[in-house]
C-alpha cells in the first residue's frame, strides 16, 4: 500500500535547500518531482486509498497500533528531527511525537467496530467501549 522509496535522478530536476531555523545551518537538500512524477505519485496514492478502503476495521486498527508503537519507540529520534527541521526544543518534539500515538492507543477500547448498515453508500459504525 505504500510508495517505495526511490532515488530521483537530479538531472533536470529542481532542488530546494532547507535550513535549521535555530542555527541557520543547511539541514537537507531535497530534489523536487517533475509534473509526470507528481501525477504518477497521485495515481499510486489513489490506488493505495482504493486498497485501504477495502481493509477491515480490525486490520486498520492493527496497522495504526503498530504505527503508534513505532512512533513511541522512535520518539527521541523524531524529537531531534523536529529540532533540526523546525527549531523546536527537543523535549517539545518528543512530547509531540508521543502525543501522536495517543489516539491510536485510545482507540483500542473501541475495537472491534461493527458495520451497522448494509448499504455501502450509507456506511455507519458502532463501537463498544470496554469499561473495565
Amino acid at each position: 500500500m505504500s510508495q517505495p522509496n526511490r532515488a530521483i535522478p537530479t538531472a533536470n530536476h529542481q532542488q530546494v535547500d532547507t535550513y535549521n531555523p535555530a542555527t541557520g545551518e543547511l539541514h537537507q537538500t531535497y530534489t523536487l518531482h517533475n509534473t509526470d512524477e507528481m501525477h504518477a505519485i497521485i495515481e499510486q496514492t489513489h490506488q493505495a486509498f482504493l486498497s485501504w478502503k477495502k481493509t477491515s476495521m480490525d486490520e486498520r486498527a492493527r496497522i495504526l497500533l503498530k504505527t503508534a508503537d513505532i512512533v513511541e519507540r522512535d520518539a527521541q529520534m523524531l524529537g531531534e528531527m523536529m529540532a533540526r527541521q523546525m527549531g523546536k526544543p527537543i523535549k517539545q518534539g518528543i512530547a509531540e511525537a508521543q502525543s501522536c500515538a495517543i489516539p491510536q492507543k485510545m482507540a483500542q477500547q473501541y475495537w472491534p467496530m461493527k458495520n451497522v448498515t448494509s448499504n455501502p453508500a450509507n456506511m455507519g459504525w458502532s463501537a463498544t467501549i470496554r469499561l473495565g
